[in-house]
């Protein structure tokens, strides 16, 4: 999508998607379950997780592959690029994973 692999939100957005993949009922409790898991394994606090999630969807958003953006938050010239905050994106990219997932599990 284009973060830099480097950027620690990197890190903290590809945990918390796993986890929302693996239980989506994650995401009805981002800061007092999601954020505080990433922290600890990253051991991190969850205020520090909120700002790296945050800085790398900034960096998506200004830098990232357009195309596969548009795709995945259905913008175009009508529905302009809004950026989403954290919590939808994590839940976009969970769910669009799952989504191709079962996919090629029916068509295997």
């Amino acid at each position: 999508m284009g973060v830099p692999a480097q950027n620690k939100g990197f890190g903290c957005l590809r945990v918390g998607i796993e986890m929302a993949i693996d239980d989506p009922k994650v995401m009805d409790q981002v800061t007092t379950e999601l954020y505080p898991a990433i922290g600890r394994y990253f051991g991190s606090t969850p205020a520090q997780v909120e700002k790296a999630i945050r800085h790398a969807i900034d960096t998506v958003w200004d830098i990232g592959n357009a195309k596969m953006l548009a795709k995945y938050f259905n913008y175009s010239s009508k529905n302009p690029r809004r950026r989403p905050v954290n919590s939808e994106f994590i839940a976009v990219m969970a769910t669009r994973i799952r989504m191709e997932m079962k996919r090629k599990k029916v068509g295997s």
